[in-house]
């Protein structure tokens, strides 16, 4: 936020954002978006969105917190302190401090201020909003300005690789310590797809997955005007709109003819592509990266259709796949991520697995909200209370300001077709079966704002019968 903070009011209500955890207090406002200090939730514009995830008002609810979450304006987790821990105990132990890690404590603490907690990070163990990361320079804001503050009592143990999983003695293996678990968590998230491209220039292709590669890139960035994303998936498109905004050349290469080709059809996906073109953007569609050299500090990429790329900077921007290699090593089931029940058990008895990394009955979903529902469920099961996933469809929605999008991708090989109704940029999407049923949409413009409405006519991903 670039405005000044007024101290929170004991008069004033403060509302949290479900999905991100950002909050709004009334005393402060939101002067960035014209809302100014004072304003209560009620008097808060209807279409007023979450600055950080994009949902709109009905997906806040009120909380109370007992000190203000942030000076800065950024979202943070804060909790009772009044927590005494157990030396004594065997402690809960996660691997990795992603959102599903710092989550999963946060709803551990409402429950059992008494058990000790592991965090066991391979990069800085900072918590932050990853999903902030593609728009940051549209926000004015800087990466350190993303970490978030938190008091939850957690140890942290930053920089660390786990090199050994014993399952049966209950211990894992940190460089040349062994540390016992009551129950092991992982939260290993998932790592960047690497794409085989030859050239000397190769290796310096930045791929951002956290937020340790963000301040590289930001620093690679400095005094650079013209950067190349390859991938014009949903982070390749959030990314190009930032940077857009930011006045800097994009050019976009991709494998497929339209934007996000494994969510929108191909309408929708062509209305994002107008969107960014008339920012700037140029697209490269049904060609990829075969290779890219560097010389003088620039890049240069030849693609298969033997068009050629002089840029300052490469992004990579392909994709994720969940890190399995820690439990597939220790004997877990695995998949294309760590097999897990609706409880989010593996194979193995006392660890479960939770995140991008875990596949829940099948589902690998690796967004914001299912992140959240597992935490609230696994936190209750760890403390007493065996608590099963249950998922309804989750709207995902999609940072490029220049052409807002909501949807809900359709389950995996579904049968059925598209409907679409378009005035320019605005379009409503719908999916149905042969039967009529309402499985998927996408939502442009006008139409985005709607996907609470239209969710509900949605099947469930994870029937309330489904089977363990």
């Amino acid at each position: 936020m670039t405005g000044k903070r007024q101290k929170a009011s004991n008069h004033m209500k403060k509302w949290q954002c479900l999905v991100c955890d950002l909050i709004y207090d009334e005393a402060e406002g939101w002067p960035d978006d014209g809302i100014t200090p004072g304003t209560r939730w009620e008097d808060v514009p209807q279409d007023w969105k979450c600055p950080y995830c994009g949902v709109g008002k009905e997906d806040f609810e009120m909380i109370e917190i007992k000190e203000p979450a942030a000076s800065s304006g950024s979202p943070s987790i804060t909790e009772n302190t009044d927590i005494a821990i157990d030396e004594s105990l065997e402690p809960i132990v996660i691997i990795g401090a992603g959102m599903a890690a710092y989550n999963l404590v946060k709803e551990v603490r409402k429950l059992d201020k008494n058990t000790p907690i592991k965090i066991i990070s391979s990069d800085d163990g900072n918590l932050y909003y990853k999903p902030n990361l593609s728009c940051m320079l549209t926000r004015g804001k800087f990466p350190d300005e993303l970490v978030m503050t938190h008091d939850l009592v957690v140890d942290v143990m930053p920089f660390t690789q786990i090199t050994a999983l014993d399952p049966e003695n209950k211990q894992i293996t940190a460089g040349h310590e062994t540390i016992k678990y009551a129950k092991l968590i992982l939260a290993t998230g998932a790592e960047i797809i690497r794409l085989p491209i030859k050239g000397d220039g190769a290796s310096s292709i930045n791929s951002i997955n956290n937020l340790l590669d963000y301040r590289k890139f930001r620093s690679d960035l400095v005094g650079k005007s013209h950067v190349t994303i390859i991938g014009a998936g949903l982070i390749g498109c959030e990314f190009a709109n930032d940077l857009l905004n930011a006045g800097i050349k994009v050019e976009i290469i991709d494998m497929f003819d339209h934007c996000m080709p494994n969510l929108l059809p191909q309408a929708v996906g062509k209305v994002v592509q107008n969107a960014l073109t008339d920012l700037g953007a140029k697209f490269h569609f049904k060609t990829k990266a075969e290779n890219v050299n560097k010389d003088d500090g620039k890049f240069r990429i030849v693609l298969s259709n033997g068009m050629k790329i002089n840029t300052d900077l490469v992004i990579s921007a392909v994709g994720l796949k969940p890190r399995i290699e820690l439990a597939q090593a220790a004997g877990l089931a695995v998949n294309r991520g760590i097999m897990v029940n609706r409880y989010l058990t593996t194979s193995e008895p006392d660890i479960y697995a939770i995140g991008d990394c875990a596949e829940v009955e099948g589902h690998n979903l690796m967004y914001v909200e299912p992140l959240l529902i597992c935490a609230r469920a696994l936190a209750a099961s760890l403390t007493g209370t065996p608590t099963m996933v249950h998922y309804n469809a989750m709207p995902i929605i999609i940072k490029t300001p220049a052409c807002p999008v909501s949807l809900c991708p359709a389950p995996e090989n579904a049968l059925g077709e598209w409907h679409i109704d378009a005035e320019g940029n605005d379009i409503r999407a719908i999916f149905t079966s042969p039967e009529g049923e309402i499985l998927a949409f996408a939502l442009t413009g006008k139409y985005a704002p709607h996907h609470q409405t239209l969710k509900e006519q949605l099947p469930k991903i994870l029937n309330d019968d489904s089977e363990i």
